[in-house]
């Protein structure tokens, strides 16, 4: 008899795999930013997606994120696909602009980005 641990066949078994894991995660809220006057602490994109990746990637899982458009309005679509089932699930979210220019639809894709793999994948920081 082995300990061998069988590799999840559908979506839901893999981010149930993940869910599981992800208390081994280091999520800390450590950058500070401001919202109109008020200072708050975040946990940036790039922590997050350094902390997730290799959990995911080990459940066979992949998080991508593309900037579209919807309705004719900015936005970001994302997908979590299973390779090995092919299941996928995706949704496109409009971005929410702080200033028409690159900056700031730079910042809004990033913001969405930070938000969306949160939500999806369950994870508080």
């Amino acid at each position: 008899m082995t300990d061998e641990v069988q590799a999840p066949k559908t979506l839901a078994e893999a981010l149930l795999a993940f869910q599981a894991g992800a208390g081994e995660l280091d999520l800390v809220k450590d950058r500070t930013g401001q919202v109109g006057s008020q200072k708050t602490k975040y946990l940036d994109l790039d922590k997050l997606t350094k902390a997730t990746r290799p959990l995911l990637n080990r459940h066979g899982l992949v998080w991508q994120t593309f900037p579209t458009t919807l309705d004719g309005k900015p936005a970001l679509r994302y997908t979590l696909t299973h390779v090995a089932s092919g299941q996928y699930q995706d949704e496109t979210m409009l971005l929410v602009l702080d200033r028409e220019s690159s900056q700031g639809q730079g910042a809004a894709l990033t913001y969405s980005r930070r938000q969306a793999r949160q939500a999806v994948l369950d994870l508080v920081a």
